[in-house]
C-alpha cells in the first residue's frame, strides 16, 4: 500500500469516527441541543471533532470519560455515552493506533 493510499484510508476512517461520535452525542444529548429538541443531526459535530482530538492516546473507558467530562462536565456524561464513544474509538485505534490523518 502506498503512503497516499494509507493516508486516504486513515482520513476516511477518522471521518467515520467523527460521524459515529457525532451520532452518539446527538442521541445522548448531554447539553439538550440535539435529539431532545429535534435539532439537526450534526448539532454536535464540533464537539465530536474536539473530542476526537482529545482521545489521542486514550486506552480505557476512564480516559474517554475524562475527555468527555472536559467538554461537557462530569454531571452531563452518562455511562452509556462513554461506552459508545469508547467502542468507536477502540475500533479506530485498533486499526490505526493513535495516528491522526495528515492535514491537507
Amino acid at each position: 500500500m502506498t503512503k497516499d493510499e494509507r493516508d486516504r484510508q486513515l482520513s476516511d476512517a477518522y471521518h467515520q469516527l467523527q460521524r459515529e461520535i457525532t451520532t452518539a452525542l446527538y442521541n445522548a444529548d448531554p447539553e439538550g441541543m440535539g435529539r431532545s429538541v429535534g435539532a439537526p443531526e450534526d448539532e454536535y459535530s464540533g464537539a465530536a471533532a474536539t473530542l476526537c482530538s482529545r482521545l489521542k492516546g486514550a486506552i480505557s473507558r476512564g480516559d474517554v470519560r475524562r475527555a468527555l467530562e472536559t467538554i461537557f462536565g462530569a454531571d452531563l456524561v452518562r455511562d452509556d455515552l462513554v461506552a459508545q464513544v469508547y467502542a468507536a474509538w477502540d475500533a479506530f485505534s485498533r486499526r490505526f493506533g493513535t495516528e491522526t490523518p495528515p492535514r491537507r
